[in-house]
């Protein structure tokens, strides 16, 4: 399960249960309770939350929306969240405002391969290498991953962090990050070092150099690959700086080229 975060605190709440409380409202809350008042809660992408009970029907959200998102039904605004793109034109054009986007996850999705070879060859050579079937770019609803060269690459610009992909590739080849730990090893495989050396030129070869260089103890090698421990990593990015094959990357693209 993925870690939510806190995109609204209400004080003195007196709703849902008896007494004063502070609310915390999650962005991914993963709960899906049928007597939720605030879906936009539920997803990770950004969203709008709309309070129709202030809403004048003054029209101008209709007017500057450019996807025909919102429109005006028997008296009332009426919007097609299925549209939305979150560009939030409409919060900027709102007089009263009462519509607001509420912020995406910061959720990165990556992938754990950079090997580039045909998928006949990539299964012969290694059980997990990216062998380009498409999969993940025909879940992805954004149209954000295309494969190029062999070898699945994801947009993050257009990426919403839905994490449809990591459920459609059938290696389990792409992972998510967050903000808190960037810093990912693109590789999976777990043969040692001189057979890898033989089959891949991007593979983790257990050289032990990103063990040696963590200053928080956070990295080490386990079946023949670098794993790296998020609760000790501090994304100070020596791992990745020192990594003789550059399979250690950084999402973020500070320390290595961005994914």
């Amino acid at each position: 399960m993925e870690t939510p975060y806190v995109f609204n605190i209400q004080k003195f709440s007196v709703h849902d249960g008896d007494g004063i409380r502070t609310t915390l409202f999650f962005k991914g809350c993963p709960l899906d309770c049928m007597w939720c008042h605030n879906p936009e809660s539920q997803r990770y992408h950004k969203e709008l939350m709309f309070f129709h009970d202030k809403c004048t029907v003054c029209g101008a959200c209709v007017a500057h929306c450019p996807n025909g998102v919102n429109s005006i039904v028997d008296g009332k605004v009426v919007m097609d969240r299925e549209k939305c793109t979150g560009c939030g034109a409409c919060a900027k054009a709102c007089p009263n405002a009462i519509i607001s986007i509420i912020p995406e996850h910061k959720r990165k999705p990556v992938v754990l391969c950079q090997n580039k070879d045909k998928g006949a060859q990539t299964r012969k050579a290694c059980s997990a290498g990216c062998i380009g079937c498409m999969k993940c770019a025909k879940a992805c609803p954004k149209q954000a991953i295309t494969v190029e060269n062999n070898l699945a690459y994801i947009d993050q610009e257009k990426c919403v962090g839905c994490g449809l992909c990591v459920k459609a590739c059938p290696l389990g080849l792409i992972r998510i990050t967050t903000p808190e730990y960037p810093v990912y090893t693109a590789c999976l495989n777990q043969d040692g070092g001189a057979q890898t050396r033989k089959d891949c030129s991007v593979g983790c070869i257990a050289c032990g150099i990103c063990v040696k260089n963590c200053p928080a103890d956070a990295v080490r090698i386990e079946n023949n690959h670098a794993v790296i421990d998020e609760a000790k990593c501090i994304a100070c990015g020596m791992c990745a700086v020192k990594c003789p094959r550059g399979i250690i990357l950084d999402a973020d693209g500070i320390f290595t080229v961005k994914a």
